[in-house]
């Protein structure tokens, strides 16, 4: 989500200066892709290191990105991510999911943590859900703008998603629908 979320709607919003370019022809107008390429380069180099956090290649801690979930709209994903991590990361109250106290002292339990995370999923349910939306609906988007160039494989799926459920698609599809045409030019618009 993280790494490609913004591509879709850059590549519609530049759609007219893209194919331009690919059929060869010279655009007057200028393509910045900075953001685009900054996001992509965090994606692909990123790992934990000791750098500024202007770094690109400096990894962001988890928070953050769960942070970036919660502005998504994902319902208490960082109490979801909070009670996840003290189950699942070495410490103390994990170690707590691996034990019953019994009379003599503690008995090992491997399940309990099966059953707590069950309960998480029960407590929890819209994040697992939306938490996989902000995850698929980039690429899918993605794809979905990359047809509009004609030059990659067409999935005829995709145009039976309906993008209006999800509200990116609201600044992606006037971007495609719009083309910047000389004045008194015939328009030609294209189903998406």
């Amino acid at each position: 989500m993280d790494g490609i979320r913004n591509v879709s709607t850059a590549l519609a919003e530049n759609h007219a200066s893209i194919s331009s370019a690919l059929s060869g022809q010279l655009s007057t107008k200028a393509l910045d892709c900075t953001e685009i390429e900054r996001i992509l380069d965090h994606f692909v180099f990123a790992k934990w290191m000791r750098a500024s956090k202007a770094d690109v290649r400096k990894a962001k801690d988890n928070i953050e990105y769960v942070r970036e979930l919660d502005l998504g709209k994902v319902p208490k994903i960082i109490e979801f991510y909070q009670k996840l991590c003290g189950i699942t990361h070495p410490s103390s109250s994990s170690i707590d999911y691996i034990y019953v106290p019994i009379s003599e002292g503690f008995k090992l339990d491997f399940n309990r943590d099966k059953t707590a995370i069950d309960e998480l999923c029960h407590l929890f349910p819209m994040v697992l859900a939306r938490s996989l939306m902000y995850a698929c609906n980039p690429p899918l988007l993605t794809l979905r703008v990359l047809h509009r160039f004609g030059h990659h494989p067409r999935l005829p799926e995709l145009k039976k998603l309906n993008g209006k459920e999800i509200p990116e698609w609201a600044k992606i599809e006037p971007a495609l629908n719009r083309y910047l045409a000389p004045p008194g030019a015939r328009v030609i618009r294209r189903r998406t």
